[in-house]
């Protein structure tokens, strides 16, 4: 049996606004990665190759400008630990148990059609913005 593993950002589940201080491809591209990803999945899995989406939440990186680890934000090698004991057990994973229940209230609580709308993109811009004076690190240089 032979694994794949493609590493994607939560947001990417679905399409959403861009956070300003993130310097990576739009969530648009990751969902089509995701989405991608679970085609070869179903085609592949019978001929014993798995594809794995692995969609952490926030992660403490350089990227992300190494924000303090929490019980919702993992250090990379915490959340590397963790998301390798799902390798070939889901297709489709938040890579551990608190970034799980993030997602899966993240779902429950921010639909797409807010998400997508004017007043989603609006929201959420007004919260990267505030949680940018709160957190000195999440500023752009």
């Amino acid at each position: 049996m032979y694994s794949a593993t493609k590493i994607r950002e939560a947001p990417s589940r679905a399409p959403c606004p861009w956070p300003p201080f993130l310097s990576h491809p739009p969530y648009a591209e990751m969902a089509f990665v995701d989405f991608f990803s679970r085609g070869l999945e179903a085609e592949y899995r019978s001929q014993g190759i798995l594809v794995q989406s692995v969609l952490p939440m926030l992660v403490s990186t350089n990227m992300t400008h190494n924000v303090t680890p929490s019980l919702y934000v993992k250090t990379a090698e915490d959340f590397a630990r963790e998301a390798l004991n799902t390798v070939g057990i889901s297709s489709r994973t938040s890579g551990c148990l608190s970034h799980s229940v993030q997602s899966f209230l993240y779902g429950l609580l921010v639909h797409d059609w807010l998400r997508l709308s004017s007043l989603g993109v609006k929201l959420t811009s007004t919260v990267w913005r505030k949680l940018e004076t709160q957190i000195p690190s999440l500023k752009q240089e």
